[in-house]
């Protein structure tokens, strides 16, 4: 049974915002989750999306401030009353993070969950080590040892190859799921994601 392809940030609402319903039905159905941490800048801008700088002020508070609240009540999450206090920081410490733990054979699932809860909850900065040594520590894994090897250059390798892949595929932002070659974008994906997990979707003709 093939795994199910995650491209995400760590430090991304929508991701967040699906993070728990996507990981039941992920367990639920018995297929391995293959986490892909991108660099979501970098897949914006190159998959033409508008960057943040250049959103209207109508469209940033519906996307990141209207449904932010009403998907956090729909599912029954909780979620930051405002805004992250630090989230206009780097993405890199924490998705490389989740990049080591990957190579030293850590089931990430709770570790990745517990960043996206801690930054949207609890006002982690996950950029900031300390932040994300407590982080890492409450989920039973090495800190230290995973801090240490997050910045070698076969991690960021990696963490590039997996956001080239992302912008070739035209993946268009976090979170996204693949299953067995069909791409699902979004926290509001997570009912057909588990359709398809049971019986594939019927391929679109091509025009």
């Amino acid at each position: 049974m093939s795994q199910i392809d995650y491209y995400y940030s760590a430090y991304s609402l929508y991701a967040y915002l699906g993070s728990k319903k996507f990981l039941e039905i992920a367990k639920k159905s018995g297929r391995l989750v293959n986490h892909k941490p991108i660099r979501l800048v970098t897949l914006m801008v190159d998959n033409g999306n508008h960057r943040w700088e250049d959103r209207t002020k109508e469209n940033l508070h519906y996307f990141f401030r209207r449904q932010k609240d009403r998907w956090a009540e729909f599912r029954g999450i909780p979620i930051i009353e405002d805004w992250p206090s630090n989230h206009s920081v780097s993405e890199e410490p924490s998705n490389t993070l989740i990049i080591v733990a990957i190579n030293d054979g850590h089931d990430v699932d709770k570790l990745v969950h517990a960043m996206m809860y801690a930054h949207w909850v609890d006002d982690a900065n996950l950029s900031n080590l300390d932040d994300l040594a407590k982080i890492t520590n409450s989920v039973g894994l090495n800190a230290d040892k995973l801090i240490e090897a997050s910045s070698s250059k076969d991690v960021l390798d990696t963490y590039n190859e997996n956001t080239e892949e992302a912008v070739a595929m035209s993946v268009f932002g976090s979170p996204t799921y693949v299953i067995d070659g069909d791409m699902f974008y979004g926290q509001d994906s997570p009912d057909l994601v588990e359709y398809a997990l049971n019986k594939p979707f019927r391929k679109t003709i091509s025009k």
